[in-house]
């Protein structure tokens, strides 16, 4: 359980920062899912990299987490509002 708690303490902690900076730089570049989408200016194209990288780094943190972790987590309800408010990072509509 330990080490469990080390990987989650590490990994998952990771993660939601990653998952903060993808909040904070939606709302700095004031980017909409149209903009988003489009990407057609060059400060769009910054701004989409911007974004997107936390993204792949998300990525690489959750294929290092081990298979009681991933279960751990299954068992958390997502749907709760209270934890649902803290985990998305939204983009808001055109």
């Amino acid at each position: 359980m330990c080490c469990l708690k080390n990987e989650i303490g590490g990994l998952i902690l990771n993660i939601l920062e990653d998952a903060e900076k993808i909040r904070k730089r939606i709302e700095h570049f004031g980017m909409t899912e149209e903009r988003f989408l489009a990407d057609q200016t060059f400060e769009d194209q910054l701004a989409y990299d911007a974004i997107t990288m936390p993204v792949y780094t998300i990525a690489e943190d959750a294929s290092h987490l081990s298979d009681e972790a991933i279960e751990a987590m299954l068992r958390v309800s997502w749907r709760d509002p209270r934890i649902r408010k803290h985990c998305r990072a939204r983009v808001p509509r055109a």
